[in-house]
């Protein structure tokens, strides 16, 4: 299967991840999945990130972070602004 939009990709599976309440996703690696994954885990949405494989095979394990006694997710929701076919750019704040 390929994959035309990498970011959309990793942004869903870590909303499902969070959904069902798993404790880790995989992601394939790339440099933009890894910066975003470090931004993320700046911000203090996911807690760990860890790189396994090599090569093309690679991927990026994200653990991903509950709240409370009932695992409540850190990442509510997720949204991308910006798609490939329509560009929205965006202040920061």
């Amino acid at each position: 299967m390929s994959n035309h939009d990498p970011i959309s990709d990793m942004l869903t599976r870590i909303r499902n991840a969070s959904q069902k309440k798993h404790t880790t996703t995989t992601i394939p690696s790339s440099k933009m999945s890894l910066s975003i994954a470090k931004v993320l885990q700046k911000e203090g949405f996911i807690s760990d990130i860890n790189e396994e494989g090599e090569g093309y095979k690679s991927q990026i394990i994200l653990g991903l972070k509950y709240s409370g006694k009932n695992k409540f997710p850190t990442i509510r929701s997720m949204q991308r602004v910006s798609k490939p076919g329509l560009r929205i750019y965006k202040n920061t704040r």
